[in-house]
């Protein structure tokens, strides 16, 4: 079984990744995606995606990604150097504007506008749009 983990790391991300990878590495636990997420900030430190070669080579068929939990706003403000990374991360939640169920079927069309946006600031880099929630 192949997983994924979205890591929410804190100023102490190098030890944090350390327990990380001897805990996975001890119990043989394989991964398809390893997501690094900074816990305080809207989007991944730069210093937390310069980790990722260090730590891909414990790990090197794992792809690895950086982004946000909150929203595409986030990841246009706050844009960061996406070349360590296989993929860049962003959730969606179609209620950003409004609640009501017409407004949220509604925005089902501008996500692949959202995601396309994704891709023109980070240039040739996958972009995951998961998860989508009915929730921030």
């Amino acid at each position: 079984m192949l997983l994924e983990v979205a890591l929410h790391l804190t100023d102490q991300y190098e030890k944090e990744l350390e327990a990380f990878t001897v805990l996975s590495l001890h119990n043989r636990i394989t991964f398809k995606y390893i997501i690094k997420i900074s816990h305080y900030e809207l989007v991944t430190n730069q210093n937390i995606i310069q980790c990722v070669p260090s730590i891909r080579q414990q790990f090197s068929n794992v792809l690895f990604g950086a982004g946000t939990i909150y929203n595409f706003t986030a990841l246009n403000r706050h844009q960061f150097l996406a070349n360590e990374l296989d993929f860049v991360t962003l959730f969606i939640h179609p209620q950003a504007h409004a609640f009501d169920d017409h407004s949220i079927l509604e925005t089902t069309e501008a996500h692949r506008d959202v995601v396309k946006s994704a891709q023109d600031i980070h240039d040739a880099i996958p972009i995951h749009a998961s998860p989508i929630t009915l929730r921030k």
